[in-house]
């Protein structure tokens, strides 16, 4: 796996959170529409599944104990490309908030559940992952002893694409963690930018269709993984992104 990572500051930060306050939902219900807008025009799917980490200590018995309580909860926001940013982004606000008053069913019961079919080494539910943390400056204070906080190079993603959002004050570092057997650096860079592109354009337009606001306002050089260039990579591609989509609809 690699990673690519973009900072979001001054100005635009604040509008992010201007935003959130007038709309009275979470920043990451902004974060997470704008990312499926963007996996959108990428995929042209608008029945979007995107993974979402919990703690896992929603009860005091759980608050002092050491351990990974960590679960993963699968977030859908249906839309259309003619729903308004603002409608999809209070979708994405009515689906996490559903989701947290069932944040302690295990996700291997829903998986039980709701797939009949697994493929070998294929996440079930959904392919994409997205965090939201705040920044939380090193704070340890033991006499004699220096800390700093190192970060560990991950040479292996879990998922195909996971975007991972830091959030303080005045900065939201934005970082994309992937497969590099499925995305090549450039197409990552691109839709980085994308992402970036789009938010800055929902912010300010909130009442215009998911599709005007997805919409490219720069032109990127070549990238083999986001434009193929023949029917065959196309499909090939497709397969890649969507292994579970229709490929064929003959006749009524």
């Amino acid at each position: 796996g690699a990673h690519y990572s973009e900072s979001i500051t001054g100005q635009f930060r604040q509008q992010l959170k201007a935003a959130s306050d007038e709309l009275g939902v979470s920043e990451l219900s902004w974060l997470m529409a704008c990312f499926k807008m963007v996996v959108f025009h990428y995929t042209q799917q608008t029945h979007i599944a995107i993974g979402v980490p919990v703690a896992g200590r929603g009860h005091s018995s759980t608050a002092n104990l050491v351990g990974l309580f960590v679960n993963m909860q699968a977030i859908v926001a249906d839309f259309t490309a003619q729903n308004t940013v603002q409608s999809l982004v209070k979708n994405v606000h009515d689906s996490l908030q559903a989701a947290q008053q069932h944040q302690d069913v295990p996700f291997d019961q829903v998986v039980e559940a709701v797939v009949t079919e697994r493929f070998t080494g294929q996440s079930p539910i959904f392919q994409i992952v997205a965090t939201y943390l705040p920044y939380e400056p090193l704070s340890l204070d033991i006499p004699g002893l220096s800390l700093e906080a190192k970060s560990l190079p991950n040479h292996a993603s879990k998922f195909p694409m996971s975007m991972n959002w830091i959030a303080s004050d005045d900065r939201l570092d934005c970082q994309i963690e992937y497969q590099q057997d499925l995305f090549d650096d450039v197409f990552i860079q691109q839709f980085m930018t994308h992402f970036i592109d789009t938010l800055q354009q929902a912010l300010t337009n909130m009442s215009e269709p998911v599709v005007e606001v997805v919409r490219p306002t720069v032109v990127w050089p070549h990238c083999q993984a986001a434009n193929p260039t023949g029917l065959l990579e196309g499909f090939d591609w497709q397969v890649e992104l969507n292994p579970d989509a229709l490929a064929l609809d003959y006749g009524e």
